[in-house]
């Protein structure tokens, strides 16, 4: 049974990165499908949605709760719960959780359900009523929230940071990225000059608990030496806050 949640849940997720992206079969996208913010000190987020095509869409958002052993689907709070989205603009999506007080530390798992709603539609020439739906699926998307301090500036670490100069005269470089921490985040990295200037980023995504992941790619052509890179900053890219600095 367990296999075949896993499985359902990685079903799930592939749909919620279609669905985020999609533009032609869909005509409706979601800046993001994350959440992963500590919730037992209350957690938010915003989203975005964009109705792309020229039909007017309408949806119902409900949270079902994951595999957890409390429902957790109890802390959060939507707003609003139906969202009317006329074509071509935006509307927004927001998410409120806070967890009880004495909540067990850990990671949670929900689930964001978008339901597909009837919009009524008045044919004047004939003078009937009658309803459309653009789409008859049902997007389900996994969200991760967590309880308790992560320490995510001691569990979040850098490993074997190595530079190669290229036959092209690019730089690569690569490193083993580890999350010891009972919860996941998503990690961004800035390759930084003495002078504390940016002059390469790179977005690596959602980083599971204890985990670890191997990084290789080459830095942009503004990187022109090795010792241009004086220490590298590993960042929450959902908070947008340093996590640490390593320096070189």
């Amino acid at each position: 049974m367990r296999l075949l949640r896993d499985g359902l849940r990685y079903l799930s997720l592939i749909f919620a990165f279609i669905f985020g992206i999609s533009t032609k079969g869909f005509g409706f996208r979601i800046n993001s499908t994350t959440f992963d913010q500590r919730v037992d000190t209350g957690g938010y987020r915003e989203y975005t949605l964009e109705n792309k095509g020229n039909k007017p869409l309408r949806y119902k958002f409900e949270i079902k709760n994951g595999d957890n052993s409390v429902d957790i689907s109890k802390w959060i709070k939507l707003y609003p719960k139906v969202i009317n989205i006329p074509p071509f603009e935006k509307r927004n999506l927001k998410v409120y959780i806070e967890a009880p007080k004495g909540t067990k530390e850990g990671e949670y798992i929900f689930e964001l359900i978008a339901k597909p709603l009837v919009i009524p539609t008045i044919v004047n020439s004939e003078g009937k009523i009658t309803g459309s739906s653009s789409i008859g699926i049902v997007p389900i998307i996994t969200m991760y929230a967590y309880v308790g301090d992560a320490k995510f500036d001691k569990n979040i670490n850098l490993i074997n940071n190595t530079f190669k100069k290229l036959k092209d005269e690019k730089i690569e470089y690569s490193a083993v990225l580890e999350n010891k921490s009972f919860a996941g985040v998503q990690i961004g990295l800035k390759f930084m000059t003495q002078n504390d200037a940016i002059i390469d980023g790179k977005w690596i995504g959602r980083v599971n608990k204890r985990s670890k992941i191997v990084l290789k790619y080459v830095l942009s052509t503004k990187v022109k030496k090795i010792t241009d890179i004086k220490k590298i900053v590993i960042y929450d890219s959902t908070n947008l806050t340093n996590i640490k600095e390593i320096r070189l």
